[in-house]
């Protein structure tokens, strides 16, 4: 049945997304301009780097309010919410958040563990983004340490036709089935206002409210009196306040900016247990419940200036100061008079971090060599503390890591601009562990017959982050501790991207793509048993992983319908050792294989001014290595495994009032998926009944959203 489905897909939904680039947008334009890994902006054809891009008007067509929204349907790339914390989990060519970097204009955003990895994709706000541009592979000369798998480039909007632009708009959400005006379902409104104020100088202001009132399924809320562990949400609510304002200017060779954020989200977790205690008074049980608020604070100063030093060499400055300081407040919700009585808040983790960048480009060119040399610093400083509850706390010690990057590079043009290289190194100065360095080269071909192919060899590295260097948690049956001594994983990779365009007409064109990864990480960091009296699990550099890819992306574009299919066949393995070197299992360097599948189909009803979308992907099995059980208590390792799930969006936009107003109507997961059962759990084997469930959707979901624009 899920064959004949697939197949249905395929022929009906069409040959369609490559998830990089959706929509009718997944066809680029031979002038779209992009900056990431660019000396300067430039066409997309132009890039020795395989750059893709998400438009603004692909994120309209998701209704897609943060990264999350939209990030779901990329290939390669997996999503996973976490439905106590209120994160969205993200792993890239099967390694986690801490191997890429999510930079905003360029500049890495501050996150829990450090600067731009592991960032919460629910906390970073589209209502005001330009286009999303994606890079595979090894980026570490151009953005540091940390991009190992890839870096994703939020671009803002820093420009209007208009003198005056104002934009409100209100998009109402079921959560699955539950829906209501106030206490159900996700409610989202924003307002962005922006001035030219004159010719070289524009300013722009955005905020925006998203309020997750949670997903019950089979619980019953936070008033519900009965002790049957039924009390709460699935899914915990949380609410997010964003806002940003943008200063632009050009002082005659000078154009610079100053851009201030700020995110605030609370989230609620409610406990599931009621708890019960005799009032003196009145000889009745007084029932309440012990919940917790978490608040996130995040505060961001970015300023960016681009000059041209002497009037001669492009000189680019990147300045930043970023905070995010997370708090818990403890209090006891009456069941009876539905009050509260809050504790005093306190703050469990912060972060603080100073962040600098300068570039200067063609000190050393030449009509066909550009160079640029560049210094990057970083100051970090934070802490995590116990009460951090589900995230694994820190001691209450303040911790700092500085860095300090030179980087050089060349692009070199030969062949009348077919052939480009670009050779590049990075060296980077640590405070807390040994120096490191990266290289990488990159080269692009073009042929008359607008084939292209790019690839892009490089080293780099990750550094260890806060919680595996400080960590220490006495759960009172085992000790967690990090480790000082750690050194930073170091891994190699090669992408190959063969391109191939064809315009059959000026209505009719087509594009195919085939690409090629090898990965290989070195002195990976992993939990290792330490001791046995007492239990003690310490994090140590005794992993290596590699994986393999292969990937085709096919789009074809006939006036105004658009179809695309992608597919990614991945292949992965790890030799894990024990603390003192020994092999734990023989059969951990055997590969794991997972499969999946996109596709989209989109079409622009020009009579009525109704664009349509479908998108789809399949995320195959995943398997992994995991602890469990003999008989006899022993531990073993054996493969789990977590199912295949299937999903798929759509939606229809119509444009009203002269192409001012839209409204978006849709539903997200089509297939109302939930749960998907995993044996990769400790304690459980393959086909076990023991096997877990992780959370992957709140079911099928609708939306509306109407937005308005005024300009003047």
């Amino acid at each position: 049945m899920k064959i004949r489905i697939y197949i249905l897909l395929m022929l009906i939904a069409g040959f369609t997304i490559r998830a990089q680039e959706f929509s009718n947008d997944s066809i680029q334009k031979i002038d779209e301009v992009i900056i990431t890994g660019q000396y300067n902006a430039q066409s997309v054809q132009k890039s020795v780097f395989d750059v893709h891009v998400i438009t603004s008007k692909t994120i309209q067509q998701y209704a897609g309010q943060n990264l999350a929204d939209v990030l779901n349907h990329h290939l390669n790339l997996m999503v996973t919410p976490n439905t106590k914390s209120g994160k969205s989990e993200v792993s890239l060519f099967g390694l986690d958040g801490q191997y890429f970097k999510i930079l905003i204009d360029n500049v890495p955003l501050v996150s829990d563990t450090g600067m731009g990895n592991n960032v919460d994709l629910t906390q970073i706000n589209l209502e005001n983004v330009a286009r999303v541009e994606i890079v595979e592979g090894s980026m570490a000369v151009a953005y540091g340490g940390n991009t190992v798998t890839g870096i994703i480039n939020i671009i803002t909007k820093k420009s209007s036709a208009y003198k005056w632009e104002i934009k409100p708009s209100f998009q109402e959400e079921t959560v699955g089935g539950e829906y209501s005006w106030a206490l159900k379902g996700r409610h989202i409104q924003s307002l962005f206002v922006s001035n030219s104020l004159s010719e070289n100088w524009f300013v722009s202001g955005v905020y925006s409210r998203n309020k997750f009132n949670g997903f019950f399924d089979d619980y019953k809320g936070k008033n519900h009196i009965e002790n049957d562990t039924l009390r709460g949400y699935s899914w915990m609510p949380k609410e997010q306040l964003s806002t940003e304002a943008l200063l632009k200017g050009s002082l005659q060779k000078v154009d610079m900016f100053y851009k201030l954020s700020y995110l605030n989200e609370k989230l609620t977790h409610y406990s599931e247990n009621v708890s019960s205690i005799a009032n003196s008074t009145t000889g009745l049980l007084d029932k309440f419940g012990n919940d917790t608020n978490y608040d996130t604070n995040r505060l961001v100063n970015h300023f960016h200036l681009t000059s041209d030093l002497f009037s001669k060499y492009p000189l680019l400055v990147e300045l930043s100061n970023q905070y995010q300081k997370r708090y818990f407040q403890n209090f006891i919700y009456d069941l009876y008079t539905r009050t509260a009585n809050f504790q005093e808040k306190d703050l469990y983790q912060s972060r603080n971090t100073w962040y600098a960048k300068a570039s200067i480009n063609d000190l050393f060119s030449t009509e066909c060599i550009k160079t640029q040399l560049g210094v990057e610093a970083l100051i970090e400083d934070g802490f995590t503390n116990a009460a951090s509850g589900s995230l694994v706390p820190l001691d209450d010690e303040r911790h700092q890591m500085n860095s300090i990057d030179i980087f050089a590079s060349a692009e070199i043009q030969m062949l009348h601009d077919k052939f480009m290289v670009r050779p590049g190194i990075r060296y980077s100065i640590q405070s807390a562990f040994e120096n490191q360095y990266a290289a990488s080269l990159s080269a692009k071909y073009s042929w008359e017959n607008d084939v292209e192919i790019r690839t892009v060899v490089g080293s780099s590295f990750r550094t260890p982050d806060f919680e595996e260097l400080y960590t220490l948690w006495d759960t009172g049956t085992h000790l967690i501790k990090g480790d000082e001594n750690l050194k930073s994983e170091k891994s190699f990779s090669m992408n190959v991207f063969l391109k191939k365009n064809t315009q059959i007409s000026n209505q009719l064109k087509l594009k195919n793509k085939l690409k090629f990864m090898y990965l290989k990480v070195n002195d990976r960091i992993d939990l290792s048993l330490t001791s046995l009296t007492p239990l003690t699990f310490r994090y140590i550099n005794i992993n290596t992983y590699k994986s393999l890819s292969a990937s085709t992306e096919n789009s074809f574009q006939f006036k105004d319908l658009n179809m695309n299919i992608g597919a990614t066949l991945m292949a992965s393995s790890s030799l894990l050792k024990n603390a003192d070197g020994s092999i734990i299992h023989e059969n951990l360097d055997d590969y794991l294989y997972n499969f999946q599948l996109n596709s989209s189909l989109s079409y622009f009803i020009k009579p009525i001014k109704l664009q349509t979308a479908l998108h789809y992907k399949f995320n195959g099995k995943q398997e992994e290595f995991i602890l469990t059980e003999d008989e006899q208590g022993n531990e073993l390792l054996k493969r789990g495994q977590i199912d295949a799930y299937q999903w798929m969006d759509m939606s229809l936009k119509k444009s009203l009032f002269n192409n001012n107003t839209q409204l978006t109507l849709g539903a997200r997961n089509l297939f109302n998926i939930t749960n998907i059962k995993t044996t990769a759990v400790y304690g459980a084997s393959h086909g076990s009944s023991e096997a877990g469930k992780i959370p992957v959707g709140y079911g099928r979901s609708y939306y509306v959203k109407f937005q308005h624009q005024f300009k003047f």
